[in-house]
């Protein structure tokens, strides 16, 4: 995996209820000043409001942003480590409960451009 980060339920809820909120059905996670960003996004729309959180996480090349569908998150809510590869993949990993989710990514997403 290129890019890993922690995403706690706290978090994930808080990115969900944006995107109803705000209408928008993408999430981007990339490198802001050096710190990892999960924004809550309108590709189609560069007008459009924006939520952002910042994670804890590492990366290997600040180059990327990577979109997920919001629609594929439908998961349990809980804390998770995320690995994501260039390949356009994610692994959620409930490191208590054992649970794992594997979600593509959206074909928009970007590695070391």
């Amino acid at each position: 995996c290129e890019v890993s980060f922690s995403l706690d339920r706290e978090t994930l809820t808080r990115v969900k209820r944006a995107a109803s909120v705000l209408g928008h059905t993408e999430m981007s996670l990339s490198v802001v000043n050096d710190v990892l960003q999960l924004s809550v996004i309108d590709q189609n729309d560069k007008t459009s409001n924006v939520f952002s959180i910042d994670v804890d996480g590492e990366y290997k090349d600040p180059n990327f942003n990577f979109v997920f569908n919001i629609a594929n998150l439908k998961m349990v809510d809980d804390d998770y480590r995320v690995d994501i590869s260039s390949k356009l993949i994610s692994h959620f990993v409930n490191e208590i409960s054992g649970i794992q989710y594997w979600v593509a990514l959206e074909k928009t997403s970007t590695y070391g451009e």
